[in-house]
């Protein structure tokens, strides 16, 4: 029903009188009314009405936002968060958010942010879900009724204004200059069509085949915008197009009923690489653009370096037959770039800032532990080893403590050890960097159920972190071999593991998910198809050389339908502790006294 609005005050009146005749109610009349073509509200900008759209002040950029109390929650475009992070803090509360609705979906969220900016010259902080993807309006950012409660803010609709305690803002019908742009290309001429009927059962994601417009099929690869839908979720992506003029892309149903796509539905637009300056989204300020050299190989050595060390009897793939062995090792081969077998050739980053703050400035040395004789050949290679990766350097720090070697697990008969600083008292004196780790019990029922599994373990995983150059010195270490301090960041200082898990967080972003999950240096892929399995490796693979982390070719497994992660047995079943857990409770000793029984309880 549409309702035409007139301020005509003598045609009201006339109206009046035509509905209540002589006291009564003229029943033909309110049916007349009932009947005629309305617009209730137009959100055109030659109408008179006003959306209550405001400027939100972040540092010297200026964004228009919607108040809308329809919305329960705050909402930001993904372009903007980018904008804003360029001269704001944005603290990142949760990743990869998904919302329930009244209807029982759920809507996805790339993350859920804290951000500051100020109306006027007042100042707010506000949670932000972070769309996937942009939308095409006159705003960027939607205030929700989260926000108007918590502030207390009145919407003066009549005066087209809000007030926010004593204050008055004036809302407008015209976007500020500096707010988002959107394409301007011709979309309905370079729209993707569905190239067969796909059914997507609930919660789970399907391989799609589209179809790109003749115009394009002269362009080798093509960026894709998926058109919006709350029912499914379709990354914005590069594409390679085949022969045919075909890109594939994966779509999540986000419901939990069955949903199906009919063949040629339009599903968004496609443009040309030609027509984009690239810059990757994730959630931090500096992207890592190349190698960092942390040793006397260049960057091109070390790329070279990893193409020679990797071969194909590094991968484990014997549990898969010849057409899935083939094709997976080729998408292994291709991606050297993300293995390292070697220090020297190890992944370097400065996506994350490791940060070391102590309660003093008094430098704390500690006598050097004796090295064991069963290990003092090791330690010596191994410090050699590092020193030559620079991953090492020789210290004339005021700060030092001792070194330990611990024996590591191994299937030969040979021992082996990892040699490890023992930073405790160091850690005493260290301000807590606390982050949530996720809890094992959500990853394995997130991930559990599928038919193929991956699971990616990043090599020397702390070691792929920069350290600033204040910080070294704190971390410096001695032996009867030796002062060093480390530019890496080492295992088993105060906060090494909330920064790494930052970095991975990172790294990973909005590729978490159903399909994909990981806790610290393990990331386990899931995948109902051999095809499916290669497209999110290759996604894994991308970020991983974006971030330039490495992983151990020796300690992955791919493809297997039945895997071990965290100590549990996951398939396409679900998951269950793995046998060996059990085995450690079954033939547990029976405890003879109170202090055996009360190791137990601990």
């Amino acid at each position: 029903m549409k309702q035409k609005v007139s301020n005509n005050t003598s045609n009201k009146e006339k109206d009046k009188n035509k509905i209540k005749e002589n006291g009564k109610i003229n029943v033909k009349e309110v049916q007349n009314k009932l009947d005629e073509d309305v617009v209730i509200m137009s959100c055109n900008s030659s109408n008179n009405l006003n959306l209550p759209i405001i400027d939100l002040k972040f540092s010297d950029s200026c964004f228009a936002a919607l108040l809308d109390t329809g919305a329960n929650v705050s909402l930001i475009q993904p372009s903007a968060l980018e904008k804003i992070k360029e001269q704001n803090k944005v603290t990142f509360v949760s990743r990869s958010v998904r919302i329930h609705t009244l209807n029982n979906n759920t809507l996805p969220y790339h993350s859920a942010v804290n951000i500051k900016f100020r109306i006027g010259n007042k100042c707010f902080s506000n949670l932000f879900f972070v769309t996937q993807t942009n939308w095409s309006s006159k705003y960027s950012i939607i205030l929700g009724y989260d926000f108007i409660q918590k502030n207390c803010i009145v919407l003066d609709i009549p005066n087209q204004k809000i007030l926010i305690e004593k204050q008055s803002f004036g809302f407008y019908e015209d976007a500020p200059r500096n707010s988002s742009p959107s394409l301007s290309a011709d979309t309905e001429s370079s729209q993707v069509r569905l190239v067969n009927n796909v059914t997507i059962l609930p919660n789970s994601s399907r391989i799609l085949k589209l179809k790109i417009s003749d115009s394009f099929t002269n362009e080798k690869n093509v960026v894709y915008f998926p058109s919006c839908n709350a029912d499914i979720s379709i990354n914005e992506s590069i594409h390679n197009v085949d022969n045919s003029g075909n890109i594939i892309t994966i779509v999540e149903n986000n419901t939990s009923n069955k949903i199906t796509l009919r063949k040629n539905s339009k599903l968004g637009p496609v443009h040309s690489t030609t027509d984009f300056i690239f810059r990757d989204s994730n959630d931090f300020d500096e992207e890592p653009n190349e190698i960092l050299q942390v040793n006397s190989l260049t960057a091109d050595e070390i790329t070279t370096l990893r193409r020679e060390e990797l071969n194909a009897d590094d991968f484990n793939l014997e549990h898969l037959n010849e057409t899935e062995k083939n094709e997976i090792l080729k998408l292994l081969m291709q991606n050297f770039k993300v293995f390292s077998k070697s220090y020297q050739t190890l992944g370097c980053t400065d996506a994350i800032t490791p940060e070391f703050k102590l309660l003093h400035n008094f430098p704390i040395q500690t006598k050097p532990y004796p090295i064991p004789k069963i290990a003092h050949d090791f330690a010596k290679h191994e410090i050699q080893k590092l020193l030559e990766a620079g991953i090492i350097e020789p210290s004339t720090s005021n700060y030092s403590f001792p070194i330990i070697f611990v024996k590591k697990k191994s299937d030969s008969k040979k021992l082996k050890f990892r040699m490890v600083v023992d930073y405790r008292l160091l850690n005493c004196v260290t301000e807590s960097f606390k982050i949530c780790l996720p809890k094992i019990a959500d990853i394995l029922h997130e991930i559990s159920g599928k038919k193929w599994y991956s699971v990616l373990d990043l090599k020397s995983a702390f070691f792929q972190i920069k350290l600033m150059n204040s910080d070294k010195q704190k971390l410096a270490f001695c032996s009867e071999l030796g002062n060093f301090q480390p530019t890496r960041l080492p295992f088993g200082s105060k906060n090494s593991t909330s920064y790494f898990h930052l970095l991975i967080s990172k790294c990973l972003d909005d590729l978490e998910g159903p399909n994909i999950q990981f806790f610290l240096d393990d990331i386990i892929i899931a995948a109902n198809s051999i095809s499916e399995m290669n497209t999110r490796l290759q996604l894994v693979f991308d970020r991983l050389a974006k971030f330039n982390l490495t992983l151990d070719p020796n300690k992955i497994q791919i493809c297997k339908t039945n895997i071990t992660y965290l100590g549990f047995n996951i398939s396409a079943n679900g998951y269950a502790p793995s046998e060996d857990n059990i085995k450690k409770v079954t033939k547990f000793p029976v405890p003879q006294n109170v202090k055996q029984f009360s190791l137990i309880l601990a």
